[in-house]
């Protein structure tokens, strides 16, 4: 994901956008990220009934997934938006 300096008083051309998508990608990281620290059973296949509720680890499992799914769409979307707004670089010789 590109990283751009906050916060811009004007809109940033050709992708204002980028600015907001930026802060909901450190986001998304920052809570995928705590939620691992939080349940360290997230990524375990088994989940131990006494000292974790099956249910609260089951519920960040989700929240987990759907932040690295969410993430992968935001890199999708800068690699979209680089190719559009990049000059072509290929010169015929």
């Amino acid at each position: 994901m590109r990283q751009l300096l906050l916060p811009f008083y004007a809109p940033y051309f050709p992708a204002p956008e980028r600015a907001v998508l930026t802060l909901l990608y450190a986001a998304l990281s920052v809570a995928e990220h705590s939620l691992r620290d939080a349940h360290p059973l997230v990524d375990s296949a088994s989940i131990d009934m006494q000292t974790h509720g099956p249910v609260l680890v089951a519920t960040a499992r989700l929240i987990v997934g759907r932040c690295t799914e969410l993430r992968q769409l935001l890199d999708l979307y800068d690699t979209a938006i680089d190719e559009l707004t990049q000059p072509d670089d290929c010169f015929p010789f």
